[in-house]
């Protein structure tokens, strides 16, 4: 009789009719990966077991993909299927070892060590890349070095792979990535991400592998957008003074948030990895060679703020306030509107992103330039500008300095998100250091989570905007 996931790992057990299941190895939402004896050929495999009929779809999708891909630094596919008790599964190779994530938790790798993992991955993701499969979630725990080795490192889950042709549905229904690691276009919801998106999860993979941090930190998407939006380029040199100039500007190259500035291929990438560990090693690069990762002096601080604007969602509380008409080119946040506040903003020194598209949250990222109070100060006339061209819009603003701007950005973008917890429409939010900043310029009011910004004394209402243009007060 066939077993259910709940009768798995207590003890072996067959599963259907080709399987006998040793232990549980790891769960996730979704499904629970098992480790198993194949009796038809004896050897070991990992069973992945659906909870739910629901991920059906999506399990078939990735046994399909992974089953045409062939190359010893990618998981091998075996069987998958439905049992007789409507069990839905999939079996790949068992592997012994840790994931990049885990050892990387004992800190950063050396050079040649990176480069030659970063060319075994390139060399995975060029066979999946050649079939039109991109993999969208390349990142440290989806890396498995079989018996701790990263020259042997094996590229995994294919769970939200698609082919480019199938993109635009998989968007549409939600399936994502891990936001540290996604590409711009992957992070908004584009529906024409490319391989080159995996260059740049890649990119951020290898940038870790040498500093021990991610480029863009951020637990959510628009965290992330925020970081990567605040500069337009990721310098390694400032965490890896050491790093040979080749490798800063590949990396350099790998993360550009702009898709046509990264490698064309992910073979030809794997093809001058090659040649650069090459020329590394004859100038006598030890394979482990690292140096200690150096922090910014106190002195280099800089003073961001960050501004997030979010159309509240269906049964929030409104707290009484006034529905207001708003602008329909600007409500849909499209192309169009997207263009119209970033011209709206540009004179506060901001940047404005629609971050997953159609979620309707664009956030504001307002660079430092003079005192923390004038930082501050252009924040707030940004976000009664903001406020005046989407009235339907809960408007957060937190203010906040760090080591560098994406670590600043990371932790002061969710804080500000935070803020519009249970906000409402034409109501904007300040953290506390917002606040102390600018009540000296600006009318607030108390507010639960924080001070409510009212209007600039000697200005009655919010700044008005002529045809989306901006009259700064």
């Amino acid at each position: 009789m066939p077993v259910t996931v709940h009768d798995l790992g207590v003890q072996p057990s067959r599963f259907g009719t080709r399987f006998r299941v040793h232990g549980e190895s790891g769960a996730g939402g979704m499904a629970t990966v098992y480790r198993a004896t194949d009796l038809v050929t004896g050897q070991d495999v990992a069973l992945k077991v659906l909870h739910e009929r629901t991920g059906a779809e999506r399990l078939h999708e990735e046994a399909a993909l992974i089953a045409g891909l062939a190359h010893p630094a990618i998981v091998r596919y075996i069987d998958h299927g439905i049992t007789a008790g409507g069990e839905r599964y999939l079996v790949t190779e068992w592997l012994e070892g840790e994931t990049l994530e885990r050892r990387l938790q004992r800190g950063p790798l050396g050079i040649i060590e990176t480069l030659r993992l970063g060319r075994r991955v390139l060399e995975a993701l060029a066979v999946a890349h050649r079939q039109g499969i991109v993999h969208r979630d390349v990142k440290p725990a989806n890396l498995l070095l079989p018996g701790g080795d990263l020259g042997q490192a094996k590229l995994l889950d294919f769970g939200i792979a698609a082919r480019a042709a199938d993109l635009r549905r998989l968007i549409s229904v939600g399936a994502s990535g891990t936001p540290a690691y996604m590409s711009p276009e992957q992070v908004r919801g584009d529906d024409d991400v490319d391989a080159r998106s995996d260059l740049f999860s890649l990119g951020c993979v290898l940038y870790e592998c040498l500093t021990g941090h991610t480029p863009f930190p951020g637990e959510s998407p628009l965290a992330v957008m925020a970081a990567m939006f605040l500069d337009r380029g990721v310098s390694v040199e400032v965490h890896r003074p050491d790093l040979p100039a080749a490798v800063s500007a590949l990396l350099t190259r790998m993360l550009s948030t702009d898709p046509a500035g990264r490698p064309a291929s992910a073979a030809a990438l794997a093809q001058q990895l090659g040649e650069l560990i090459a020329e590394l090693g004859a100038a006598g690069l030890a394979t482990g060679e690292r140096a200690a990762v150096p922090h910014l002096a106190d002195g280099e601080r800089r003073v961001v703020s960050a501004i997030v604007a979010s159309r509240p969602r269906a049964g929030e509380a409104s707290t009484g306030t006034r529905e207001v008409p708003g602008d329909p080119l600007l409500e849909a946040l499209d192309d169009a509107s997207l263009a119209r506040i970033r011209e709206a903003v540009a004179p506060f020194g901001a940047e404005a992103e629609l971050v997953l598209g159609t979620t309707a949250t664009v956030t504001v990222t307002v660079r430092s330039g003079g005192t923390p109070s004038d930082v501050a100060t252009r924040a707030a006339r940004c976000a009664l500008v903001l406020k005046g061209l989407l009235p339907r819009f809960g408007v957060a603003v937190g203010t906040g300095g760090a080591a560098s701007d994406s670590e600043a950005l990371g932790a002061l973008v969710s804080g500000t998100v935070n803020l519009l917890a249970g906000g409402a429409p034409g109501v904007i939010r300040l953290d506390p250091t917002t606040a102390g900043l600018v009540e000296s310029r600006f009318e607030l009011t108390p507010d639960e989570g924080g001070r409510r910004l009212l209007f600039e004394k000697g200005i009655t209402e919010a700044p008005r905007t002529v045809p989306g243009k901006p009259i700064p007060g």
